[in-house]
């Protein structure tokens, strides 16, 4: 009987294994798994499949290869940081070299973190405060905070849009563009969060201004769970509005450093991939065509159903032109 199904059999509640994976959100799972086979929500009786139970565990061991910060923590990554072509906010990926006894070891303890570790990693209920969280988000220094910011979309757009940047606890606009677009550094309360984004017009005019508001709420030590009934509060009353009309944001900065959640149990991804984010209320991998375990990962859709809906669109260059190189796969040198 194949080792995967013995430890499902074994637990009380075999279904509890994937409970936690059941509350993630598909921008975390696609930050867990480098293969992003599992950005589609995961159903309650998937551990029943024994293909999906076996894929699982070879992304978990992919994931340990290429992603030991997910499960160990972020010194792998951190020590080859200072070695980074794109400066202190991107890290280099840590992929050590691999053999098929390596990898056997990594599968066998992968399966041991199914069963055991993952629960505890990527619970929602009410976290322990760990190291590093929460921490408000504090000033770069204006000339960095304008720099970083402009990274987020090719020199064409950044050049000449409004740069906004964290004074104190609030955001301010530093820097007047002309061609209705809108940069900033935003931030959640990991430590060392970094994301730089750009908005179009229409984005400039609804999006940003969400974005500034839970950012500044951030810097004021608010937590995530009142940002959330705040902003969907201003939302209610009309402070803060839906796009009418297509709205789009550049995340392509080299330098973003990015978290898998903004709430404690978020792990660092660091840049992960250069993307588009289109907001596209309510919309779900159905109206796409995309299959309940998609394979398609050029797309992926965050908060999916939901009314603030964003369809992420990978793109294969940075906003400096240098190519987004995929992290190595951990089974080329089996």
């Amino acid at each position: 009987m194949p080792l995967t199904r013995v430890i499902l059999m074994a637990a009380k509640r075999p279904e509890d294994l994937l409970l936690p994976l059941q509350q993630t959100t598909a921008f975390e799972r696609m930050s867990m798994f480098p293969e992003r086979r599992f950005a589609k929500k995961i159903r309650p009786g998937s551990w029943r499949d024994e293909d999906f139970v076996t894929a699982l565990v070879d992304e978990i061991a992919l994931s340990l290869a290429t992603s030991p910060d997910f499960f160990f923590g972020r010194d792998a990554r951190d020590a080859n940081a200072g070695r980074s072509e794109f400066g202190p906010y991107h890290p280099q990926p840590f992929a050590p070299t691999l053999n098929l006894r390596s990898m056997t070891r990594l599968k066998n303890l992968s399966l041991l973190l199914l069963a055991s570790a993952i629960p505890a990693v990527l619970s929602s209920q009410a976290p322990a405060a760990k190291p590093g969280y929460p921490v408000p988000p504090r000033s770069l220094g204006e000339t960095e905070e304008i720099a970083l910011a402009m990274t987020a979309a090719p020199e064409e757009i950044s050049a000449k849009a409004d740069v906004y940047v964290l004074r104190g606890t609030e955001f301010v606009k530093a820097r007047a563009g002309t061609n209705g677009c809108s940069c900033m550094v935003g931030r959640d309360s990991h430590e060392g969060s970094r994301y730089p984004i750009c908005f179009d017009q229409e984005a400039t005019r609804t999006t940003l201004l969400r974005e500034i508001k839970q950012a500044s709420l951030r810097a004021k030590g608010t937590s995530e769970e009142d940002i959330d009934r705040i902003v969907a509060e201003a939302y209610k009353s009309g402070e803060l509005r839906m796009p009418s009309k297509p709205a789009m944001a550049y995340m392509m900065s080299p330098q973003q450093v990015l978290f898998s959640s903004p709430l404690a149990r978020g792990v660092r991804v660091g840049a992960w991939y250069p993307h588009l984010m289109l907001m596209m209320p309510d919309v779900a991998p159905e109206q796409l065509g995309l299959a309940e375990q998609s394979k398609v990962d050029i797309i992926q859709i965050h908060r999916e159903g939901d009314h603030h809906a964003e369809l992420i669109v990978k793109v294969p260059a940075w906003s400096d032109g240098k190519p987004a190189v995929r992290p190595p796969s951990a089974g080329k040198n089996d």
